[in-house]
């Protein structure tokens, strides 16, 4: 009988395939290791930005201009976007007519927060409250003027202004003021008010002599 090739193992063997070998990671130093840098981005360990509100309620109040108007009430809940400015509550106030309508010139102090007159426990009569004026509305009959006691031109969120958390409702209180016309020097000198008293001495604190 013919030798079988099946007892004959002379086929040649495979080789075994081994895994290429991976350099081992840099170890990376902990992040409190790490060189300050420059970006103060989120992404690189800086502050998160400041995610607004989504919406900002404001709870508005005047005062009363005369007899009558004291006997109702001008209180208003208005509701703004969250990103509302010092800018965008005036500009509102100015369109929706808030203001009444008083012969000849007087003025609206814008206030963040509220403070009533009362008398104190030794008879002084002041006012008590904390309060951020924001502008000043000078009110002619059919125009209003506003001056802002901060630069408009950089955008202030409303709940910022008025030291309040964004999830918190913002106070605005208009004050009257019954006169509301500025005037130039010679208008200022001319008032009937005026006693001609000048200072008398003035002291500088950083004056020495």
């Amino acid at each position: 009988m013919p030798p079988s090739h099946l007892d004959d193992d002379t086929s040649t063997p495979t080789p075994t395939s081994r895994p290429e070998e991976v350099p081992p990671a840099e170890d990376v130093p902990p992040a409190e290791d790490l060189a300050p840098s420059d970006d103060l981005s989120p992404a690189h360990g800086g502050p998160a930005e400041p995610v607004p509100p989504r919406t900002v309620t404001v709870l508005l109040d005047r005062d009363a201009v005369a007899m009558g108007d004291d006997a109702v009430s001008h209180r208003e809940r208005w509701t703004f976007p969250g990103e509302v400015t010092v800018g965008d509550l005036v500009l509102a106030l100015v369109e929706r007519h808030y203001l009444p309508t008083v012969d000849g010139a007087v003025a609206w102090m814008v206030e963040l927060g509220h403070a009533e007159m009362q008398v104190t426990e030794d008879g002084v009569l002041t006012w008590v409250g904390d309060v951020v004026p924001v502008a000043l509305l000078h009110a002619d009959p059919g125009s209003v003027r506003t001056t802002f006691l901060r630069d408009p031109r950089f955008p202030r969120p409303l709940h910022e202004a008025a030291g309040v958390e964004q999830d918190q409702p913002v106070v605005v209180h208009l004050r009257y003021l019954s006169w509301g016309e500025p005037l130039t020097r010679r208008e200022l000198a001319n008032l009937p008010a005026l006693t001609g008293a000048r200072p008398i001495e003035v002291v500088r604190d950083d004056d020495t002599r």
